[in-house]
């Protein structure tokens, strides 16, 4: 069995030993997007009815430029019929990476997007907090209904309108059922 977590690992290692741990990163960035974006890519990859060479020749003519290591991944995985495991192989690496690198990657989930400026005292407010250097993503769900929520690896911080109402829907439920 394929096992992408030491793929992953095993790529940040090699990366670390050459120093060159933020190319990788960036150029594993730039490809995962290309899969995201584009999943049949992963379909070709992993067919069995195509030739490991030819799936070879896709990698290579698909992906000319990037850094052997990460050719040589991808073929280890078009041979495995495992590409379908690529991006969990990159999210491996970002965590050995960030946890290297004591970054600690937090999701802050908002109404409307944040504004850089936002972004930067929140991001500073957490490194104040957390004494970590903080990653951040916002994303965006309207369902929330304002407020904001942080997703932390360990933990999770409701300040929602959203997780409010339902925190009073409850605590009403409760005063029904136990009569308090």
């Amino acid at each position: 069995m394929t096992d992408p977590l030491n793929y992953g690992k095993a790529l940040y290692d090699l990366a670390r030993e050459n120093t060159i741990e933020d190319l990788i990163k960036d150029e594993l960035s730039e490809i995962g997007k290309a899969f995201s974006k584009n999943p049949e890519i992963t379909l070709l990859l992993d067919c069995p009815g195509i030739a490991f060479e030819l799936r070879q020749k896709v990698i290579s003519d698909c992906f000319s430029g990037v850094h052997e290591y990460i050719l040589n991944l991808l073929y280890i995985l078009a041979e495995k019929r495992a590409v379908h495991l690529f991006l969990k192989c990159i999210y491996a690496y970002n965590n050995q990476y960030n946890k290297i690198h004591g970054i600690e990657h937090v999701t802050a989930v908002t109404v409307i997007p944040m504004t850089d400026d936002e972004k930067e005292r929140l991001i500073n407010s957490l490194q104040k907090r957390r004494g970590t250097k903080i990653s951040l993503t916002n994303v965006v769900d309207p369902s929330i209904l304002g407020g904001i929520i942080l997703k932390f690896p360990d933990s999770l911080t409701d300040v929602s309108l959203r997780g409010r109402l339902e925190k009073v829907k409850y605590d009403l439920h409760k005063e029904k059922k136990y009569g308090y």
